[in-house]
């Protein structure tokens, strides 16, 4: 199967989307705000598609990030439904990439989510999810952390080993051009299946 490719409408409308999304979502005056207001008064050259879709890869660094400070806690003045709502328009990103043409984006926004839902888990159960070398723990050794304590079972286990698998092809100009939407997109509800069905 070919994947789909995006047209320039679907490119706007991505655009617009994730611009509201950080508009809603990004505390008042913080850097992800400012940010935002700064590359939308950017101006360039070129035709309306190939602008969105610069600022797009612009937009998706920007939730990436407020997604991993969300997992580590640094939102705490956010109560618990910011958080969540985080979680749901992220899927909700995904999404919308998918149906806009951009599967390799829409692996990466859902793999955002699985991976700090792994985060989450761990630091609930007391599993570390920093090194020794004050990095952080991949999300595959979080996985095996998590089955080891039996916070998971093997088939959950196995189901995020493959959609971290699509999360990697997805970052990948190679790999993202393979996948076909009906792989990411049970790749999607599968991950939202999970957070919903283990909380943290």
């Amino acid at each position: 199967m070919i994947p789909q490719q995006p047209s320039e409408v679907n490119v706007l409308q991505a655009r617009a989307f994730l611009e509201e999304s950080i508009r809603r979502l990004a505390p008042k005056d913080s850097a992800y705000a400012m940010r935002l207001s700064a590359i939308m008064d950017i101006r360039v050259a070129g035709r309306p598609s190939q602008v969105a879709t610069s600022k797009i890869v612009e937009y998706r660094a920007i939730l990436e990030a407020m997604r991993f400070d969300a997992s580590r806690g640094t939102f705490r003045s956010l109560p618990d439904t910011i958080h969540a709502e985080l979680f749901n328009d992220e899927l909700g990103i995904a999404r919308h990439l998918l149906d806009s043409g951009f599967a390799g984006s829409s692996a990466v926004a859902a793999g955002v989510v699985l991976e700090a839902h792994l985060r989450l888990l761990a630091v609930k159960s007391g599993i570390s999810v920093t090194t020794s070398e004050r990095g952080f723990v991949r999300a595959g050794k979080l996985n095996e952390e998590l089955r080891r304590a039996e916070l998971i079972d093997d088939l959950t286990f196995k189901l995020i080993v493959t959609w971290l698998g699509i999360r990697d092809a997805g970052a990948h100009p190679d790999g993202a051009g393979k996948l076909s939407v009906p792989r990411v997109d049970s790749m999607i509800e599968g991950v939202r299946e999970f957070v919903l069905s283990h909380p943290a």
